[in-house]
């Protein structure tokens, strides 16, 4: 379930993050591979931090996403290298 949060106060060495947004999808009746809904929640998560970005009216470039989906990662990567 993508998440997005955003740092909220800066104290003395700590930083409070605030959970702004999360979203989820139900699975389709029909078979789907894992690999496909990893891409699915890696996409869902991507434009969930575009959303939270624009109406927080903060710069898109500064987000860091995380996964641990071989597939996500490869994926990503291949796109880039085009």
């Amino acid at each position: 379930m993508p998440l997005s949060a955003t740092p909220a106060k800066v104290l003395v060495g700590k930083i409070s993050v605030a959970l702004v947004s999360a979203k989820a999808r139900v699975a389709p009746i029909k078979s789907v591979s894992i690999p496909c809904f990893e891409l699915t929640a890696a996409v869902l998560g991507v434009r969930l931090a575009e959303t939270v970005s624009e109406k927080l009216e903060r710069p898109s470039n500064k987000h860091t996403l995380w996964t641990d989906s071989m597939d996500v990662i490869y994926s990503v990567q291949v796109i880039q290298d085009d």
